[in-house]
């Protein structure tokens, strides 16, 4: 089944369910945007596996060396390679995280802040696309 625009996959969570999933895609509303920052990598996450893009997501980058304290939520790859760090609709980037994204920014690389507001959107759709 083809994704609609305007759609998310329902991937662990589905804002139309109270009920186990019974469709593949659902259609997000503006008040759908204080989901968690988990649900909010489930939907693109499952976004990129239908658009047959390649990611990777670091689980938690202050368990890692030092200095890959802030590294970026997901990287994705495919006509080109992006950096996403993913938050709330609220929250607010950590220094470390801002530091990250000015370098990645400084060499060129396509670095960014997804929150829920974004799927209602489409702006992350329309970015997953482009590079699809």
């Amino acid at each position: 089944m083809k994704a609609e625009p305007g759609t998310i996959p329902c991937i662990g969570w589905c804002p139309a369910d109270t009920l186990p999933h019974r469709h593949p895609f659902t259609k997000l509303a503006p008040s759908q945007t204080r989901m968690t920052e988990g649900q909010l990598h489930n939907a693109i996450t499952g976004m990129c596996d239908l658009l047959g893009l390649n990611w990777m997501h670091v689980y938690d980058s202050r368990r890692q060396p030092p200095n890959c304290k802030g590294w970026p939520d997901l990287v994705i790859i495919g006509t080109r390679i992006i950096y996403r760090e993913l938050k709330r609709q609220t929250e607010s980037l950590e220094p470390d995280q801002r530091r990250w994204g000015s370098r990645i920014l400084d060499a060129g690389g396509d670095w960014g802040t997804w929150r829920p507001g974004a799927l209602w959107s489409l702006d992350i759709e329309k970015k997953l696309r482009e590079i699809s």
